[in-house]
């Protein structure tokens, strides 16, 4: 990585002519890379601690109306008078 910051990198100015650059420079390609990235939400790649595994699994609730208390529907479904 220190081979990388050994030289400083100058500006090249609009009135450079092409005989100043150095042929190392000018027959270099670059290319773009091989691979693209693909489409979609990424994945996740973090790893989950010991005690996370734990609290992450949630226990289905039933549901209770809060009118009769009873379970398998909620109040704007409710059949029980008051």
């Amino acid at each position: 990585m220190c081979a990388a910051y050994s030289e400083s990198i100058r500006p090249i100015d609009e009135l450079l002519e092409a005989s100043e650059i150095p042929p190392h420079v000018v027959a270099y390609k670059c290319f773009p890379p091989d691979v693209k990235r693909g489409a979609g939400r990424p994945v996740k790649r973090r790893y989950e601690c010991f005690g996370e595994q734990a609290t992450a699994q949630k226990k289905a609730r039933k549901q209770a109306c809060s009118r009769c208390h009873r379970s398998g529907h909620n109040r704007a479904s409710c059949d029980f008078g008051i």
